[in-house]
């Protein structure tokens, strides 16, 4: 009886052995998820600038004062009503850069959540790799003193 009940206990660890294999020595890295098409780039918000303006021609202003003028006044304008919508624009890029810096952070920590989750699972199938190792040591020791001086037929 008491072989037998050490038979059966060698059968369930050698079946734990096959079960548990050695985890890698190096953790793998997790698969790269499928890469979803790109989605299409919506609009800004802010409007479109307005349309350049069209300088006069240098021949057709008579003095050159005059030329400065009418083409200070029509740049400054159009600078005047496009700066409305750079604004709008920079925000909307400063908005989406902070989004951007908070899903970075979130994937950080999700990596990080990963990286110790899958060491703790390869510490633990190595603790009980051990644990069988020891166990079969154990037995296969009983196993040789138990069989010494006994004939083999």
């Amino acid at each position: 009886m008491k072989h037998a009940v050490s038979l059966i206990a060698a059968t369930v660890a050698l079946g734990a052995v096959a079960v548990a294999q050695t985890p890698p020595a190096t953790p793998a890295a997790p698969p790269a998820p499928a890469a979803a098409p790109a989605a299409p780039i919506p609009p800004s918000a802010c409007g479109e600038l307005p349309a350049k303006p069209t300088l006069p021609e240098p021949g057709t202003v008579t003095a050159a004062a005059q030329m400065k003028d009418l083409t200070d006044n029509t740049v400054n304008k159009w600078i005047s009503d496009a700066r409305p919508i750079l604004t709008c624009r920079q925000n909307e890029a400063n908005a989406l850069a902070a989004e951007l810096r908070a899903k970075q952070a979130q994937w950080d920590a999700r990596r990080a959540e990963f990286s110790a989750a899958q060491a703790s699972v390869t510490d633990l199938g190595a603790q009980w790799q051990s644990e069988i190792d020891a166990f079969n040591q154990r037995n296969q020791a009983k196993s040789n003193r138990g069989n010494t001086g006994r004939s083999s037929r």
